[in-house]
């Protein structure tokens, strides 16, 4: 009988435990968005390219993804005014003239909540991290 309940409990358990969503997103405001900045530089693409990296550092941008080959940068920024939540700044590059590069900033703010369930929640940035990191960049390729 105690065999029979405490296989039961373990069942009972387990089944709540696949079924129960453990990572939640809501991406649905991130993925409607569009480019929040796209700029066109008179730089060649491996100097814009290092002039971001550069900016990025010079505003505490911590890099997540880089790949030059796509133009593609990816950097993060906790925002110390909420808890759990962060900037998040994508940054495509690409080049089609030797002298003209086409930047296109994208931001997101997002936040966890670990409870019993772990939710991302992710909105639309406001802008600010794209205006910092396009003054910074602006300083940079002067």
């Amino acid at each position: 009988m105690r065999y029979c309940f405490f296989l039961m409990l373990i069942s009972v358990t387990f089944l709540f435990a696949c079924t129960s969503p453990r990572f939640a997103v809501d991406f649905e405001s991130y993925e409607n968005s569009q480019v929040t900045k796209r700029v066109t530089v008179n730089s060649d693409f491996d100097h814009t390219w290092r002039a971001i990296k550069k900016s990025a550092d010079d505003i505490k941008l911590v890099l997540i993804t880089e790949d030059k080959v796509s133009g593609v940068l990816a950097y993060t920024k906790p925002d110390k005014r909420w808890k759990n939540t962060a900037f998040e700044l994508t940054v495509l590059t690409s080049s089609n003239s030797p002298n003209k590069t086409e930047i296109q900033v994208r931001g997101f703010v997002y936040s966890t909540q670990t409870k019993q369930v772990s939710i991302v929640r992710v909105w639309p940035s406001k802008g600010e991290i794209e205006k910092d990191f396009l003054t910074a960049l602006n300083k940079r390729l002067q």
